[in-house]
């Protein structure tokens, strides 16, 4: 009877050959047309042998999950478990809501929640009781690890403490107060070097002086600076508060600071460079290749990082990947044809001089673990939890002491305060069922549920989980669908495959648990 075939599959046709995804098992297979067609059309009563075999296996058998996150009665032992055992791989301290910059683009611009600017800044009382709980709740959890296994394990989480804004610098004495404050602990009571504490800070250096340049250089705290590309395009969007562009502050900042000590640039400072679309992020590319070497061609700075532009959802033209889905498959194709003619060592020296993109090929092969190949089984119970451990593998402390969900989040739902003990455990599972909530309509049928990414960060909004509205939800199904039409063209390029698998970081830094 038409109808009675999966909704949670998708078909997808890549040049002349056809394949099938299944959500509830993961496969991705190889599809003979006639298979095909019978899955498009949904009639079970046509379907093929290859197919019903498969079903007997629960692929392209079930109408929707039953549960695709995890139960209500669960959260409360999983929060308790993460309490117990996530070692926390970041902790942030607002120490401002100040900014002496109005970037177009910035939440604290736009955004109409909590997240705005202020002129309030975080308080020394505040800023040590933080520290003392992040000290508490890293060193409870490290002192479990067996004396072999530490360096591991500080490797894979090494302590930190991270200086966000606002503009960081307008709080500078703070900063160099819980600099001291933190170093002054007794971090080697628990077996770990001071040497091991990682501290780092974002900012928009237009705030900038001898003495922020001989703190950050003599403690090597990582930094990393909001640069736009060329005077054009940073000016376009990062300005002060009368409007007028940034770009010839920032630069003679970064400029001054390379001739002070080239060494800490090149190991201590990144580049953030936000873009809103591929032409543009072509020209920031052409800047930064001239920018970041000097007149001797060596390194200037370290890794720049390229961040595609937010926007708020009323500003997002959900319909682009429709119109353009040939025109992204075709070009990707033919920058993967040209990649596969250069040897391992030509695409080598590209990647490490950047003359390409390869971020986006690395991101495919991570889609790949997401995927079977093999003696696939399906089920209509799903698990997913689509998010880091909640206020305990993130610590991000806001002005007042209160615990965020996320350095990402309007701030809008505090889980608790460093001074009344920290996370509020009841807080936490409630701020858990309420996000799980969203996914119990269309998510269940979705074909792309495996794959989505609606953190709870993304989706809170003045105290509230908002549900995606349907365009954003057909969006990220076409996303998906572009991407795995990616990953099977990749496939197709077994030598690029390969290579670039060698080149893959071996894996991408998980959630660690002691």
């Amino acid at each position: 009877m038409k109808g009675d075939i999966s909704s949670l599959k998708k078909v997808l046709k890549v040049g002349n050959l056809y394949y099938g995804y299944d959500a509830a098992s993961s496969l991705l297979c190889e599809l003979d047309h006639v298979s095909a067609n019978v899955l498009i059309s949904g009639n079970q009563s046509m379907v093929t042998e290859p197919i019903k075999r498969l079903q007997e296996r629960g692929v392209f058998k079930y109408q929707n999950f039953e549960r695709c996150v995890i139960h209500p009665d669960r959260l409360p032992d999983i929060v308790k478990y993460d309490q117990m055992h996530v070692l926390p791989r970041r902790f942030i301290l607002e120490v401002t809501e100040d900014c002496n910059l109005r970037c177009k683009y910035c939440y604290n611009t736009i955004g109409k929640g909590k997240r705005v600017h202020t002129d309030r800044k975080m308080t020394e009382d505040v800023a040590f009781a933080a520290i003392d709980y992040y000290f508490k709740t890293y060193t409870e959890k490290f002192s479990r690890v067996l004396p072999a296994e530490r360096e591991v394990y500080i490797n894979k989480a090494k302590p930190t403490l991270s200086w966000w804004g606002g503009e960081p610098f307008l709080n500078f004495e703070l900063i160099k107060k819980t600099k001291a404050y933190c170093d002054n602990l007794p971090w080697e009571d628990f077996g770990i070097q001071k040497d091991k504490i990682v501290y780092s800070l974002t900012t928009n250096l237009t705030v900038f002086n001898d003495d922020i340049s001989d703190f950050i250089t003599k403690n090597h705290i990582l930094l990393f600076v909001s640069l736009d590309g060329d005077k054009y395009l940073h000016d376009a969007n990062r300005v002060f508060v009368n409007g007028r562009g940034s770009f010839d502050v920032v630069k003679k900042n970064l400029d001054k600071l390379y001739s002070i000590d080239p060494e800490y640039c090149l190991n201590y400072v990144g580049i953030h460079a936000v873009y809103e679309n591929e032409k543009i992020l072509r020209a920031t590319k052409d800047f930064f290749r001239e920018y970041m070497y000097g007149v001797d061609g060596h390194q200037k700075f370290g890794e720049i990082i390229y961040i595609k532009q937010s926007k708020l959802k009323t500003d997002v033209d959900y319909s682009v990947l429709k119109r353009n889905k040939k025109y992204l498959l075709d070009s990707f194709r033919k920058r993967t044809e040209k990649l596969s003619l250069l040897s391992e060592d030509e695409l080598k020296d590209n990647i490490e001089k950047e003359k390409i993109d390869i971020k986006e090929y690395f991101n495919l092969l991570q889609i790949e673990k997401k995927l079977c190949f093999d003696n696939p089984s399906g089920t209509n119970c799903c698990n997913r939890s689509f998010s880091c451990p909640i206020g305990m593998d993130v610590i991000l402390v806001g002005i007042s002491g209160d615990i965020q969900v996320c350095h990402q989040s309007d701030e809008s739902l505090p889980l608790g305060n460093v001074k009344n003990g920290g996370v509020d455990i009841s807080k936490l599972v409630q701020c858990y069922a309420d996000y799980y909530k969203i996914f119990q309509g269309d998510c269940k049928r979705c074909w792309a549920f495996q794959f989505c990414k609606r953190c709870p960060a993304e989706m809170l909004s003045k105290g509230k989980f908002i549900e995606p509205k349907k365009d954003e939800c057909e969006f990220i199904r076409r996303s998906v669908e572009i991407e795995l039409s990616k990953y099977i063209i990749l496939l197709s390029f077994e030598g690029l495959y390969n290579t670039l698998k060698k080149f893959a970081p071996s894996y991408k830094q998980g959630i660690v648990y002691v």
